[in-house]
């Protein structure tokens, strides 16, 4: 018998809290301690550009079958891509990072491509083209979007007052504080509307843990994450806003 409304978003809930030292682990070096200086922030964003957001919010559009999700997908897929503004879409966004340390985007191309393409890689990224359309909702929405306005805070406070680097770089990480925030809270509501049965929120609660713990293959990343350390997990706690994964 499914959950209630009420009981099922607990249950999301308690899971989101569980998995917080796993989350986002492809930004973890910036907060654990390892990118301690700007050779190794250099290092680490010869490897920043985040490009297939877009494919997926697609993929997930053309599954699914009712029209107020899809409306909400179609607007995150518009954000995603800029509103059609000139070099506001979210990829050209996220290589300002790397293109402010002197990295060529035929480089970014290349290397991005090298870590999808890596066997391990596509394994994890099969899995979730097979998955419904409301495990990938659920799974992004909730497994990646729902922590990023914590994990970004932290990070754009140390890449400003550390590092200095100017606000233009930095823009693709101040765009996702409020709208994340806002896609995290509409996507519990969605999946709280169409999880309606024990199977359904089963799959949703495999899909938020698998996105985290595999990162969906956006990045390439092939190991599961070493937890953050306590006092960091902690941290971002604190600038977690609640509301990001409630709902009304």
């Amino acid at each position: 018998m499914a959950l209630s409304s009420l009981a099922f978003e607990t249950k999301i809930r308690e899971l989101l809290d569980e998995l917080w030292p796993y989350a986002l682990a492809f930004y973890h070096p910036l907060l654990d301690g390892r990118v301690q200086s700007r050779e190794h922030l250099e290092q680490w964003c010869s490897r920043f550009y985040i490009k297939d957001v877009g494919v997926l919010l697609a993929r997930t559009y053309a599954k699914c079958p009712h029209l107020e999700a899809r409306k909400f997908i179609a607007e995150n897929l518009w954000e995603e891509e800029g509103r059609g503004q000139p070099g506001r879409s979210h990829p050209e966004l996220s290589a300002r990072l790397p293109h402010h340390f002197g990295v060529e985007h035929s480089d970014l191309e290349e290397r991005h491509q090298k870590r999808l393409a890596n066997p391990q890689s596509r394994g994890r990224q099969e899995i979730v083209e097979k998955e419904t359309w409301l495990e990938e909702f659920a799974g992004f929405g909730l497994g990646a979007e729902f922590y990023a306005p914590a994990f970004f805070e932290l990070i754009l406070e140390r890449l400003r007052e550390e590092f200095q680097l100017p606000e233009e770089v930095l823009e693709f990480f101040i765009v996702h504080l409020t709208e994340d925030e806002d896609h995290s809270r509409r996507t519990m509501e969605i999946v709280l509307r169409y999880a309606d049965t024990d199977e359904e929120q089963a799959r949703v609660l495999s899909a938020i843990r698998r996105h985290v713990m595999g990162e969906a293959g956006l990045t390439g990343r092939v190991r599961e994450p070493t937890p953050l350390p306590d006092e960091v997990v902690e941290k971002l706690r604190s600038v977690d806003r609640s509301s990001a994964g409630s709902s009304p």
